[in-house]
C-alpha cells in the first residue's frame, strides 16, 4: 500500500477486522516512513460457477439447465422423472460447501 500522505510503500498493520460475513476485511495501517497512519479496506472477490462447454468455451452455471438435462435423461430412460430433483440437490450441496470451505 501507498502511504496517502508521503507515498510510502512500507507499512505496517497495526489492526485488522472482518465484517459479520467475513468477506470484507478492515486494516489500520501505519506508514514506517512518516507515522501516519491510515484504513485500508479489501473485499474478497468470489467468481460464479462457471462450466465448460463442449466446444471449448464458458458459461454460467444454470442450475434449471442441469435440472431439464437430468429430466430429458430419465425421460428417455425411464419413468422415475421424480427424482430429478433430488438427484441435483447432492451436487448442488457439495458445490455450495466447497465455496464454504473458500470463505475461510
Amino acid at each position: 500500500m501507498r502511504c496517502p500522505k508521503c507515498a510510502g510503500v512500507d507499512d505496517k498493520v497495526v489492526d485488522s477486522r472482518s465484517n459479520r460475513d467475513g468477506l470484507l476485511i478492515r486494516r489500520r495501517r501505519e506508514c514506517l516512513k512518516c507515522g501516519a497512519r491510515f484504513t485500508t479496506y479489501e473485499e474478497i472477490f468470489r467468481e460464479k460457477l462457471r462450466v465448460k462447454k463442449r466446444d471449448g468455451q464458458y458459461e454460467e452455471f444454470d442450475r434449471r439447465k442441469l435440472l431439464a438435462g437430468i429430466g430429458t435423461t430419465i425421460t428417455k430412460a425411464g419413468s422415475k422423472a421424480k427424482k430429478a430433483p433430488a438427484k441435483a440437490k447432492p451436487r448442488k450441496r457439495r458445490t455450495l460447501s466447497a465455496e464454504a470451505r473458500k470463505k475461510i
